[in-house]
């Protein structure tokens, strides 16, 4: 599989279809994997009388479920069957919050990040300034240098700038995103700052523009 999903949910039980469902409707690209049948061991329970969301008489655990899985579907849930080996949580994203949370702990200003769509907030201290670059309209190099530029302007204070998925969020022109990263090692250094970016991509496969700042 060589698709990159925003979350993935491990198991199809009431909780993964409802973390499921929940990303899904917040436009998050999700995965479900589940082994066997969905609902675990709800969906082998006859009678139910307690659960949220069930119908008052003669709800049963199958029927539950399969509402919940229509409702992971409607929000554009995509499934796989098959079996967790092992999980490894050391990837961009983990090493992205842990980086941001040490900022924020060692930096003597503000810090800011800028995520594409709203994925980190229950994960970074608040203390982070959090910014959707989807809901200023960022889509290319020249609208992020001037998003940049006017932060800087507003507050001299910032010591710490994240940018995650660059790519997603000005485009995958290489002449124009090696130009950017460039002009960010400039501005950084110009303004004191420091300025981190993450890349969904193999660093192998990076240009050579780009590999003089991994």
């Amino acid at each position: 599989m060589s698709k990159i999903y925003d979350v993935i949910v491990l198991g199809a039980g009431p909780a993964g279809l409802t973390a499921g469902l929940y990303a899904g409707r917040s436009r998050l690209s999700t995965l479900i994997i589940e082994k066997g049948q969905d609902g675990g061991q709800i969906a082998i329970t006859n009678e139910i009388e307690n659960y949220p969301g069930q119908q008052l008489e003669g709800e049963s655990g199958p029927s539950l479920i399969a509402r919940m899985t229509e409702q992971a579907k409607k929000f554009g849930c995509e499934r796989v069957s098959d079996t967790i080996k092992s999980v490894d949580f050391s990837g961009k994203t983990k090493k992205l919050i842990d980086a941001i949370n040490a900022a924020v702990a060692d930096a003597h200003g503000d810090v800011v990040c800028i995520e594409y769509g709203k994925k980190l907030t229950y994960d970074v201290t608040y203390k982070v300034r959090l910014v959707d670059s989807k809901e200023y309209g960022i889509s290319s190099p020249d609208m992020l240098k001037g998003f940049l530029s006017g932060l800087h302007a507003g507050n001299f204070d910032i010591t710490n700038v994240f940018i995650d998925n660059l790519y997603k969020t000005i485009g995958q022109d290489q002449a124009a995103n090696e130009a950017f990263v460039d002009w960010v090692a400039k501005f950084a250094k110009e303004n004191n700052m420091e300025i981190t970016m993450t890349i969904s991509e193999d660093p192998a496969n990076a240009s050579e523009a780009v590999k003089q700042y991994l």
